[in-house]
């Protein structure tokens, strides 16, 4: 095999670990601050994490390099607390951002997604950029009523919140309360949660108004 071929094939192997079986890659363009929301209770393991971690940094290749200096990414873990592991205004290159998301610490413990979420809505600012919460999780909040109500001052403020539910362990009432009907994605397993990745993607840049570029 030359070199160019080598080359070639390097970056095909590449692209296939990134985007998983998606035949074809869309680039969202456009303008907005998106926050993961991330469960680190004790349920989800310390394996299963990395897999949601994979999973966040997979979904942020999905946003050009041109546009990150239009979208902001920042994320929370919960447990029984909840942690900012970086703000919207941290990172605005690709690869310092997702070194950042594969060094995200597993904090265990219970399911306070009521903090993740009120954690989450104070790092957004005033401006009139759209607001997105991304939130994964496994099961159902340590606290329903306290998460009903983070999950109603996220309305008040005019945050948009997807919610992504893996096993068969989740509240599947509580998640549609906390992002509607229309935007929660379940999975059995974290093994196959790449298998909602471009539906999640192609959510994510209708709910900002964003333009998405499809690469062959």
């Amino acid at each position: 095999m030359n070199h160019a071929a080598l080359i070639l094939a390097t970056l095909v192997l590449s692209s296939i670990s990134l985007i998983g079986s998606a035949e074809t890659l869309e680039t969202c363009n456009g303008d907005a601050d998106i926050v993961f929301v991330v469960d680190a209770s004790g349920s989800i393991g310390s394996s299963n994490f990395q897999k949601v971690l994979r999973f966040i940094i997979n979904i942020t290749t999905y946003f050009s390099d041109d546009a990150l200096s239009g979208i902001r990414f920042g994320l929370v873990t919960f447990s029984d607390a909840a942690n900012i592991s970086f703000d919207l205004d941290k990172y605005n290159d690709s690869v310092s951002l997702r070194q950042a998301i594969s060094s995200v610490p597993y904090a265990r413990g219970f399911t306070r997604t009521d903090k993740g979420l009120d954690k989450a809505r104070n790092m957004f600012g005033k401006d009139r950029r759209p607001h997105v919460i991304i939130l994964v999780t496994d099961g159902q909040s340590s606290s329903r009523e306290s998460t009903k109500a983070a999950a109603d001052r996220l309305r008040e403020a005019n945050i948009i919140t997807l919610g992504i539910g893996v096993t068969d362990s989740i509240n599947e009432e509580e998640l549609k309360y906390i992002g509607g009907p229309n935007d929660i994605l379940t999975v059995n397993n974290f093994d196959v949660l790449q298998d909602i990745l471009q539906g999640l993607v192609r959510r994510t840049c209708q709910s900002i108004g964003g333009a998405q570029i499809q690469v062959n």
